[in-house]
């Protein structure tokens, strides 16, 4: 989502995501007792641990995805729009 509307708008998709995030999160905690206290315990985890969750995840998904269209073969396709 962010990624087709940082293009469209003609901004750099690091500096929009940052911007959904940090909406997301002060949204989430904002009405929270400690919740700085919270956001700087996430910090330390983030620095700590990193997001390699996220980036195995998008691995194993991209290879369960090329194995399954390696088994099938294409027989027809379609192209809308045109």
């Amino acid at each position: 989502m962010i990624f087709p509307l940082s293009a469209y708008l003609q901004i750099d998709y690091k500096y929009l995501q940052i911007k959904y995030l940090s909406g997301i999160i002060y949204e989430e905690v904002v009405c929270m007792d400690y919740a700085s206290e919270a956001l700087r315990l996430v910090q330390k985890r983030i620095e700590k641990k990193g997001n390699r969750r996220l980036s195995k995840a998008k691995k194993s998904i991209l290879l369960e995805i090329k194995q399954y269209f390696e088994k099938q073969p294409i027989a027809k396709a379609w192209i809308f729009g045109s």
